[in-house]
């Protein structure tokens, strides 16, 4: 069933999504660079997005839950320009979601 992940607002495009959650098992470097704590200085999207990926992140097993709004702001992130946020999403998440990275 196609579902709503991020609602559309003005010139920004709705984004949908086929899954609801979805499990991914990180290696220890990817876990280290999601669990960075300068990525939550602050407040913003950014942050706040980060901030709620390591709340789903499992450290005893090493397995992040993602929801679609999440898979959808990654996505957004990534694509919106190049530099340290998206090269940080790229390191932690290519391997499990490289869809969302090709351009």
């Amino acid at each position: 069933m196609l579902t709503i992940a991020i609602e559309g607002r003005g010139r920004s495009p709705a984004h949908y999504s086929i899954q609801d959650d979805t499990t991914h098992e990180l290696t220890s470097d990817e876990s280290k660079e999601l669990m960075d704590p300068t990525a939550t200085k602050g407040t913003g999207g950014w942050q706040s997005l980060f901030s709620s990926l390591q709340n789903n992140f499992n450290k005893a097993t090493g397995i992040i839950t993602l929801t679609a709004k999440q898979r959808a702001q990654i996505y957004q992130y990534y694509h919106y320009s190049s530099g340290g946020f998206q090269d940080k999403l790229r390191r932690i998440f290519r391997r499990n979601l490289p869809h969302l990275f090709a351009s």
